[in-house]
């Protein structure tokens, strides 16, 4: 250590042998500090006789031991250390042991700032180090990148969710006969076949032929439509609003659905029915003696189908639950999975996959379940012993009981909807008209005059 007279007070301070600058600990005032006082003899000449000071009594180097090595809590009590402003409270107050700084900083009043000395605010001090300017901006570069690195990632985790799928877009398409037309499949019904009617809309107004025996066609009066379905003996329909109307039998209150709101669209079984909400749950009222309507504990739920007495929903990722009867295994549907639609039949369950493919399980009557060499589909449908598939380029194909031809859909052309009956087949042709083919004791066949425009 070596020693130095402030040039400012006049004072003598200590400070570390090759510094080139420092702060006076009496006064504040910064020094450069050229030469140093050698401390061999603390009454020395600095360097001027006539100088301020000169010869004034410096401090022996016994009394400055205590200003930074005094055994703790006893005081810097040396009297040489009571400068006007030092600190703006008495040295006793400061000893070591209580937080007393290695290096003491000026406050405003020329005196020391030490930790609780209220009175002695510190002020900023002038210019910055430059590598320590060079590390900030480093660092706040560097936290700033990390920052948004992690905020990309969130958002991509985010967004890596499970996409259900679109059902105005092609799942597959090519291959069969070549008609000049590429079919998509849509998730609104606009053509239905119930047991022994047929109901389609046609601009925007709801029509219905066949048998009317319990005012299952009684749907002229309906507006607003914009989904359908027919059961066995009755007919629902899904309003703009997510109200849903109802007609035909209701000997198990499958017509009750009045108070139903937010539905999006629904499914008539043969004595039941369901109703799919925004939401992805599913409400369901009519026949439950198999527990066909035990519904409410489904979620993520986009697609609905009800068959005689069994109920099965399609969920968003794929994958296929069912209730209800299962004594044909046509609820056994728990291993199926990228399916994209589904239909039910009375007694017999199908899934399409997002290949084009088909997968069927349930009685298998007369074949109504043989669907594994099908291709290129794009939408299913299932009625009482026959399953019907629409293929990308606008035919179909059939299979199951075919003793009324149900199943001669092969020279039907430019189809985009199709819709399996009780014992007949009906579709929707791109240019507006329909096709029917199957039983007609009761006139569900008579579709020739329907035309959309």
């Amino acid at each position: 250590m070596a020693y130095f007279k402030c040039t400012n007070c006049g004072e003598i301070f200590e400070a570390a042998e090759g510094m080139t600058s420092t702060y006076c600990p009496h006064c504040g005032a910064q020094q450069l500090l050229p030469g140093a006082y050698d401390g061999a003899d603390p009454q020395a000449d600095f360097s001027d006789p006539n100088a301020q000071g000169y010869g004034e009594q410096i401090p022996a180097q016994s009394d400055y031991q205590g200003y930074a090595e005094q055994p703790q809590n006893q005081p810097y009590g040396a009297q040489d250390y009571n400068a006007q402003n030092y600190g703006q409270q008495p040295y006793q107050n400061y000893q070591q042991g209580t937080g007393y700084p290695q290096n003491p900083i000026p406050n405003q009043q020329g005196g020391i700032s030490y930790p609780g000395d209220g009175n002695a605010p510190v002020p900023a001090k002038k210019g910055m180090n430059k590598g320590l300017l060079i590390g900030l901006i480093i660092g706040g570069a560097a936290l700033l990148i990390t920052i948004i690195a992690v905020v990309a990632i969130i958002i991509s985790a985010n967004s890596v969710k499970p996409v259900p799928w679109n059902p105005q877009e092609t799942i597959a398409g090519g291959g069969g006969k070549d008609t000049g037309i590429t079919v998509t499949a849509s998730d609104k019904a606009t053509i239905s076949a119930g047991g022994t009617h047929t109901v389609a809309i046609i601009d925007g107004t709801v029509v219905a032929v066949g048998n009317n025996g319990d005012g299952q066609c009684n749907v002229s009066n309906w507006s607003n439509i914009v989904t359908i379905s027919a059961g066995y003996e009755h007919t629902l329909g899904v309003q703009a609003d997510g109200k849903v109307v109802a007609t035909g039998s209701d000997v198990f209150g499958q017509c009750d659905v009045s108070t139903w709101s937010d539905i999006t669209s629904v499914a008539a079984g043969t004595f039941h029915s369901l109703g799919l909400k925004k939401d992805g749950t599913v409400v369901a009222v009519g026949d439950n003696d198999d527990g066909q309507s035990d519904v409410s504990g489904w979620n993520n739920i986009i697609a609905i189908a009800a068959g005689y007495h069994h109920s099965v929903g399609l969920k968003s990722d794929g994958t296929v639950v069912a209730v209800g009867g299962n004594d044909e295994g046509q609820c056994d549907v728990s291993g199926w999975t990228n399916i994209v639609a589904i239909a039910v039949g009375d007694d017999h369950t199908v899934g399409l996959k997002k290949d084009g493919t088909v997968v069927a399980t349930g009685v298998n009557l007369g074949g109504e379940t043989e669907t594994s060499a099908w291709s290129d589909i794009v939408s299913i449908s299932a009625g009482y012993h026959h399953t019907m598939g629409l293929k990308s380029n606008g035919t179909v194909v059939a299979v199951g009981v075919n003793y009324d031809d149900r199943c001669e859909t092969g020279t039907w052309t430019n189809v985009t909807e199709i819709a399996a009956g009780g014992y007949f087949s009906a579709a929707r042709s791109i240019d507006g008209s329909f096709y029917a083919i199957g039983a007609s004791d009761d006139g569900q066949l008579n579709v020739g005059g329907w035309k959309a425009n």
